[in-house]
């Protein structure tokens, strides 16, 4: 179920994710908006039992379509959105 899924983890997200996106120069305000995007599956869900935090390859699809279809919400380019997708995709 909601455990077993690959997924980058909170801890992950700030030690390994962040830090890329830095390195290909996002900077912290675009980084605290990008971890407010994926909040939700960051934090722990004390209503799912079996709920694990982290962002696997559904929530990683469904936020990565909800971000192109509103660019202007987001603050991102589709060339920011490449970048994100790929950080998030060697952590899963």
């Amino acid at each position: 179920m909601f455990g077993d899924r690959p997924r980058v983890t909170p801890q992950e997200f700030h030690e390994k994710v962040r830090p890329w996106l830095s390195n290909e120069g996002f900077n912290d305000h675009q980084l605290d908006k990008l971890e407010a995007l994926f909040e939700q599956s960051l934090q722990s869900n004390s209503a799912i039992p079996d709920w694990k935090p982290g962002i696997d390859q559904d929530t990683l699809t469904k936020t990565m379509a909800y971000m192109r279809a509103h660019p202007d919400a987001t603050g991102f380019d589709e060339h920011q959105f490449s970048q994100i997708e790929a950080a998030v995709l060697k952590c899963i």
